[in-house]
């Protein structure tokens, strides 16, 4: 807080009370800033366990589509080269197994702050 902010805060309770010292003002701020903080990483946390839950969600969906398919290759339902059915689900199983663990990355930071590397 500002010399300012603390002449003010004087002045009021000069008029109620006991005056206060910048070291009372600038320790209330620093809570406040703590507890402003803790929310906002409570809020996140909620927020990174939704979109991680989400995320994995569609990726459990899309390996049970690639085995839909891959059980119809099987049935002779649907028919491609064996090169293209590989490809697709190859692809599909590599691609699901990275968003995951760039997902779990974002959820779980190695840090403990809250940037993501």
């Amino acid at each position: 807080m500002t010399s300012s902010h603390t002449d003010i805060v004087n002045q009021y309770l000069e008029s109620v009370g006991t005056p206060i010292t910048q070291e009372q003002v600038d320790t209330y701020a620093s809570l406040l800033e703590t507890q402003s903080l803790s929310e906002e990483r409570r809020s996140n946390r909620r927020l990174r366990i939704i979109y991680a839950g989400a995320m994995l969600l569609l990726f459990s969906l899309q390996i049970v589509a690639v085995n839909v398919f891959a059980f119809l290759m099987g049935l002779s339902v649907i028919d491609l080269d064996r090169w293209v059915a590989t490809t697709f689900i190859g692809g599909t199983l590599g691609q699901v197994s990275g968003m995951t663990i760039v997902v779990l990355k974002y959820l779980f930071p190695a840090r403990s702050g809250d940037t993501v590397r």
